[in-house]
């Protein structure tokens, strides 16, 4: 569900949100629906259909988050992306014969690429964190918003010249964008902004990959497309629908998890086939006949496959943590393996250990501190900033504090971090106050 905010929209906003905003993928509808029957034979039921889902659910998750969070700028500018991807996606999918379509028909598909190429950009700059002034980010676009226009200019001649100089454009719109991504990820973008944007990469890349390669560069070839038109709908929505999924940050921890585990069995995968595949092809072009030389071959690469199996594992799992997330650690895992060192804690020392070196170790924090005894026998320690300090209680007194460090990445500690952290600390209590009955 959609996390509730305390700033209240006013109420002629909400009632006029719902019928207002539709107004322009409405009509675009209607206006393809009208021309149907004089274009039957190039418009067919499925590709209208498929069409039609396509948008309406682009429409429809800017809509939704629009209509819940009108003030942020982020969403005002998701919004007109949608309508714009939508608005180019309804025709250029729906009229199959996209070379014989007719004239207006090509400037709202035009018009509504270009301009999102250009919202894209601004998009970027504001998802998932601001980067520049209002000052700065009003200049940039307004070149940029200048130069779409002039791009849509030369693509609506209908010329070679002005076409290609369109396209050139829009590459480059496309390209800046993601350079901002990145340069957003790299340097300012915070843990929880990070995750946001690997989901969307995620989304998009599982999107238009194969869309892109399947459908439609066969296309721009002039082949026959590899992907069925009706599945080409069910992979472009994915985009939309994981941007919205980000945005309502609603269990980003969890995708987040599944994400890693995703890639690193991805990658696992393609390396597999490709120990497969090039000693199974030079062995079938040089040898086709030598059933016991391919047995032979087949066997040594599933003996090694198996022995190296969880090695590799765990090598491409470290690598995947240090690209992605900076160290980013199971959190599962250390509740279940520091649980299990708290319980078989018999003394000070043990504790210690455990607080100290082994939290820190898997969380990817700098050493701890932790001090037991008598409140009046506390000792000042070191600070370091930023940390937490947890007090050990035992029998209605403070027996013991647990001071955590600062991160090793000089990250704040996230909202998964302080309630990881939360959950230890009362585990330690319990194993402090059986050290001290001892």
């Amino acid at each position: 569900m959609l996390a509730e905010t305390p700033h209240r929209t006013p109420l002629w906003r909400n009632l006029l949100l719902p019928l207002a905003l539709p107004v322009p993928m409405f009509v675009a509808y209607a206006i393809l629906l009208q021309v149907t029957g004089t274009l039957s034979s190039q418009v067919s039921g499925p590709a209208l259909l498929n069409a039609t889902v396509v948008a309406l659910t682009f429409w429809g998750t800017g809509t939704l988050l629009l209509w819940r969070r009108f003030w942020q700028l982020e969403v005002r500018l998701f919004f007109l992306l949608m309508q714009s991807i939508g608005m180019g996606l309804l025709f250029f999918l729906a009229y199959a014969q996209s070379a014989n379509s007719p004239h207006w028909m090509s400037v709202l598909r035009s018009a509504g690429f270009h301009f999102a190429g250009t919202i894209l950009v601004h998009f970027y700059l504001n998802f998932p964190t601001r980067l520049g002034s209002p000052r700065q980010q009003r200049a940039i676009m307004s070149a940029l918003y200048g130069l779409m226009l002039g791009a849509l200019a030369c693509r609506l001649t209908a010329t070679p010249p002005g076409i290609q100089l369109a396209f050139l454009y829009n590459t480059l719109e496309i390209t800046t964008a993601l350079l901002i991504l990145v340069y957003a990820y790299l340097r300012p973008a915070t843990p929880d902004a990070r995750r946001r944007t690997r989901l969307v990469v995620f989304g998009n890349v599982v999107a238009f990959i194969p869309t892109f390669f399947f459908y439609l560069l066969p296309m721009i070839a002039g082949a026959v497309h590899w992907m069925p038109d009706w599945l080409v709908g069910p992979f472009i929505v994915i985009a939309p629908l994981s941007y919205l999924y980000a945005m309502i940050r609603h269990n980003l921890f969890g995708i987040d998890r599944v994400l890693n585990r995703t890639l690193v069995y991805a990658i696992l995968s393609i390396g597999i086939l490709l120990l497969y595949a090039g000693p199974l092809l030079l062995i079938y072009h040089f040898l086709p006949d030598d059933l016991p030389a391919q047995l032979v071959v087949i066997t040594a690469l599933t003996l090694l496959v198996g022995l190296s199996f969880d090695w590799t594992r765990i090598r491409v799992q470290h690598g995947v943590d240090r690209l992605f997330y900076g160290g980013w650690y199971d959190y599962p895992g250390v509740v279940e393996t520091i649980s299990d060192a708290l319980a078989h804690c018999t003394d000070r020392t043990q504790l210690t250990t455990v607080l100290t070196q082994q939290v820190p170790s898997l969380m990817q924090l700098h050493l701890g501190q932790l001090w037991i005894g008598e409140p009046a026998a506390r000792p000042a320690f070191k600070v370091v900033l930023p940390q937490l300090q947890f007090p050990l209680y035992f029998q209605g007194r403070v027996r013991g504090q647990w001071t955590i460090a600062s991160r090793l990445d000089d990250e704040d500690f996230t909202t998964a971090d302080r309630r990881i952290l939360n959950t230890l600390a009362r585990q330690a209590k319990i194993a402090l106050s059986n050290i001290l009955l001892v």
